[in-house]
């Protein structure tokens, strides 16, 4: 019984967190981002491909939406180049032309062309993406769940950049998608049923239409390497804490012992929704603030950053600095 009242409790925040993300999204009004240039048909190494005063301009041309880990991962060839032709309808195609996918995120880039004259700017308006169990990754209109099964597979979006006009009829944009815990994704399967466009002299049209697709997910990107790190040692504060280090972010499970509320005493105390430092990363003389974080009445903090990855520097230890307490934790590689 106490399982099933926490199964709908979890679904009920889950379903909560999704509608306010879709709530977020129509104030900003959907907005976008980005663009992909090719780089090869599948994982690559780039080697002498990029000289280094090109590499902020080449990230800046392949994602719009980003973060710090994803600009680095990419600047070391974790990057997946689609060469598809255009998916035609109602005078626009649509093509995927490079993603970056880890455990964290999944960060696509699109291209659109048309004939139509005069267009400012395209992007999706009514879409959804299904992988290959057709489990929804992400779908444009919130569908109510029973069970934590059928909620889709995201749990925020960055789409804050507007498109990129290329040329007089080639316009290019991004979105990145935080994901839920979840298996390897091997095929992406886009459903696009209308687009926003926005001509020079300011008028819109949402566009109706049929554009389906899908795309391969190369091996060397669903298996992705992780990096594992755990507690050093427990302190007076923290009970456990393990890590995980990915080629797009780091997610790091806390625990603090029994004898604190840790509700109660950061929303006493702290601007939780403002304060980038309550919980920073500490290594290689750098300092790494979060980017969110959850916490329950339990003691648990989920904390996330999208400003560490696997291709930063080899960390083998990383000092956790706990605000709240003033105090700091060591965390330790584990051999893979």
């Amino acid at each position: 019984m106490e399982e099933e009242i926490m199964k709908k409790v979890k679904l009920k925040i889950a379903i909560a967190e999704i509608k306010k993300e879709e709530i977020m999204n129509r104030k900003r009004k959907f907005i976008y981002q980005k663009i992909g240039i090719a780089v090869c048909a599948c994982f690559v190494l780039m080697t002498g491909v990029v000289f280094a005063k090109d590499i902020e301009q080449y990230i800046k041309n392949i994602f719009n939406n980003t973060n710090e880990a994803i600009d680095m991962a990419v600047e070391n060839g974790y990057v997946q180049s689609e060469k598809m032709d255009y998916v035609y309808d109602k005078e626009v195609g649509i093509r995927v032309e490079n993603l970056v996918l880890d455990n964290l995120n999944l960060n696509l880039a699109f291209q659109f062309e048309t004939q139509k004259e005069k267009v400012k700017s395209i992007r999706f308006h009514d879409f959804t993406i299904k992988n290959e169990q057709q489990k929804v990754i992400y779908q444009s209109e919130f569908k109510y769940a029973k069970t934590l099964e059928e909620l889709p597979l995201y749990n925020s979006i960055n789409w804050m950049n507007e498109p990129i006009k290329l040329t007089d009829t080639t316009f290019a944009d991004s979105i990145l998608f935080g994901l839920r815990p979840a298996e390897e994704f091997e095929k992406l399967y886009f459903d696009i049923k209308s687009l926003d466009i926005t001509y020079e002299n300011s008028a819109k049209e949402v566009l109706e239409g049929t554009w389906k697709f899908d795309i391969t997910i190369c091996e060397a990107m669903r298996k992705s390497m992780n990096i594992s790190y755990t507690l050093a040692e427990k302190s007076e504060y923290v009970e456990s804490c393990t890590g995980t280090l990915s080629p797009t972010g780091m997610v790091l499970e806390l625990k603090l012992v029994s004898s604190f509320n840790i509700s109660e005493y950061l929303e006493e105390k702290f601007d939780v929704s403002d304060d980038l430092n309550l919980f920073s990363i500490k290594c290689n003389g750098k300092e790494y603030g979060l980017s969110s974080f959850e916490y329950n009445h339990a003691n648990q903090i989920k904390i996330h950053y999208d400003n560490i990855g696997t291709f930063f520097d080899d960390l083998d230890e990383l000092e956790l600095y706990l605000k709240p307490f003033c105090s700091s934790v060591i965390l330790t590689k584990q051999e893979s």
